[in-house]
């Protein structure tokens, strides 16, 4: 969504890079509070919802693939609207399940959120450079493929690693 409306926002686009890292602030935290302690009893419950997650990543994948030569004008019309569609998105889930390594309160914890959120704010950072770049050259498919080829194998990754 930053690649996409990077190329009508301007600088603006950075702020929505911020909205993002905030949704996923909040969004990672609610979900790790509310699904935590379910999946640390039903460790078959945790292992199905990373194969479902990492199915819905592959799926996006192709997704993405497949709508990279139309010419997709991604509308965003402010922060609130990335904060909210952040908020909302499954990739949220994969934090809390695939990327933290528990949900109790500790240093651990915190320091691996706040590494993911930097990184997260980082990649935003990048996908908004990306998308000015990719309007400038006129490339912008070709970088979404490279971006759907990168996401299908994380998905692959995460599917792999949920039935190991």
């Amino acid at each position: 969504m930053l690649f996409a409306a990077s190329g009508s926002k301007g600088f603006g686009s950075y702020s929505l890079v911020a909205a993002a890292v905030f949704g996923y602030l909040l969004s990672v935290s609610i979900l790790g509070v509310v699904l935590g302690p379910t999946l640390a009893e039903q460790p078959i419950l945790k292992t199905a919802l990373q194969a479902a997650c990492g199915a819905w990543v592959i799926w996006l994948a192709v997704k993405i693939w497949r709508v990279a030569t139309q010419d997709n004008d991604v509308s965003v019309n402010g922060s609130t609207d990335m904060f909210a569609t952040t908020m909302l998105n499954p990739k949220g889930i994969i934090i809390a399940v695939g990327l933290l390594p528990n949900t109790e309160l500790t240093a651990s914890l915190v320091t691996h959120l706040g590494t993911v959120l930097a990184l997260a704010g980082l990649a935003g950072v990048l996908w908004v450079v990306l998308g000015k770049m990719a309007v400038k050259v006129g490339h912008r498919h070709h970088i979404e493929r490279v971006f759907s080829l990168i996401l299908g194998s994380f998905g692959a990754a995460m599917m792999a690693s949920a039935s190991s």
